[in-house]
């Protein structure tokens, strides 16, 4: 069984609110974060399977390279991720990408991570989940 780890990098708008409560709320809940701002988001992605017998690949280069690009670069780029996503937090973005890969690359996929930060890192699924 052999793990594959491959990394890349998103630059994008978010903030974290909540619509239904006032300005001194969502301030109170979600601080400096309230506020409209940009991170350069480092997302890794865990595989595990065996090589391709013929080619050597876990997953082709391509194929991962284009799927990143179509399914999550593209669309996301420098964009104000509150319009495209329903919860664009650290965590939600985990779940959110997690779940994009998850259609393209199946039981091969085990997890994302999500650097939102040098402080904040956000891994789905969880930790305890299998990695075997």
């Amino acid at each position: 069984m052999l793990h594959l780890s491959k990394r890349f990098y998103l630059h994008a708008l978010h903030n974290l609110n909540n619509p239904d409560w006032s300005d001194e709320e969502n301030i109170r809940a979600f601080g400096k974060c309230y506020r409209l701002h940009g991170h350069d988001f480092k997302i890794e992605s865990m595989f595990k399977g065996e090589p391709d017998k013929e080619t050597g690949f876990l997953i082709h280069p391509d194929k991962f390279d284009s799927v990143i690009y179509e399914k999550i670069i593209d669309p996301y780029q420098g964009r104000n991720l509150n319009v495209l996503l329903p919860n664009p937090s650290g965590e939600g973005l985990s779940i959110a990408f997690y779940e994009i890969l998850k259609k393209e690359f199946g039981e091969k996929l085990v997890s994302v991570s999500v650097n939102e930060t040098l402080k904040n890192y956000f891994r789905y699924p969880p930790t305890n989940a299998s990695l075997y």
